[in-house]
């Protein structure tokens, strides 16, 4: 499998992943996953209700453009980038276009127990509404 096919299938099985993990089945959104596999672009859609409002909104989008993984957007608390790196995806084949967030230097005041830097989240974190 060349660079390229290897790319687009991490980013597809990552999508999938996190599109299974990333509604709650008690609300009436869906995840919708839209590839466009001849321009490289993956998109995760969230669509519905709660309630009397409407819910739609991008997430997330990966695009991959001269055999470079473009993270153009990222709502979420993961990092993706440590994401794809992880899954085999080089870092120097990433491109961020937002700003890579910066570790604290000092304890993290959200972090459990005092410890140091940011608590890492895996591709699969539970919706915000279930969390305690």
């Amino acid at each position: 499998m060349d660079r390229l096919e290897r790319y687009r299938q991490i980013v597809r099985i990552f999508l999938e992943e996190y599109a299974q993990e990333s509604v709650s089945p008690h609300e009436n959104v869906t995840a919708e996953l839209v590839f466009d596999e001849k321009r490289d672009r993956y998109l995760l859609v969230h669509v519905g209700w709660q309630g009397a409002r409407r819910i739609y909104g991008c997430p997330m989008q990966i695009d991959i453009i001269d055999n470079k993984v473009w993270l153009q957007h990222n709502a979420t608390e993961i990092f993706v980038d440590q994401e794809l790196i992880a899954r085999g995806i080089p870092e120097n084949d990433i491109v961020r276009t937002y700003p890579k967030p910066k570790l604290p230097s000092s304890p993290n005041p959200f972090s459990q127990n005092g410890r140091r830097g940011v608590r890492s989240i895996s591709c699969s974190p539970r919706p915000l509404w279930e969390r305690g």
